[in-house]
């Protein structure tokens, strides 16, 4: 896109958003392609690597596809969150051992009074 001076600010909501839209073309630019996002795609990271630019320095809009996501593939997000679920299951494991240990401790002479008097899980509740 060529250079472009704005001289006045925006006057309609319609005219601001355009401005926006040319602003940032200027700044990231537009690539319009016959081939389809993939193809376009894999060109981008190979001169990506060409001249040492940060990978996926830029974002990809497209129709049927979107394969990445915070600069990860849907892969290693699956694998990303399989990983946060085993974690959670097992923090939630520990602290419902270590509220029973302490709840157990705590009431142990309480427990053993009940225990001893032949107490049982019918007529606890």
């Amino acid at each position: 896109m060529p250079s472009f001076r704005i001289n006045r600010p925006p006057q309609t909501e319609s005219e601001k958003r355009a401005f926006i839209y040319k602003y940032l073309m200027k700044n990231g630019g537009i690539i319009k392609s016959e081939y389809d996002l993939k193809t376009v795609s894999e060109e981008i990271a190979r001169i990506e690597k060409k001249v040492g630019l940060k990978n996926n320095s830029y974002v990809l809009i497209g129709q049927k596809f979107a394969d990445s996501i915070f600069n990860m593939t849907v892969r290693e997000i699956i694998v990303l969150l399989l990983c946060f679920t085993a974690v959670t299951a097992l923090l939630l494991v520990i602290s419902l051992y270590a509220l029973v240990k302490v709840f157990i401790e705590k009431n142990i002479n309480f427990l053993a009074v009940h225990l001893l008097c032949g107490a049982e899980k019918k007529t606890c509740t």
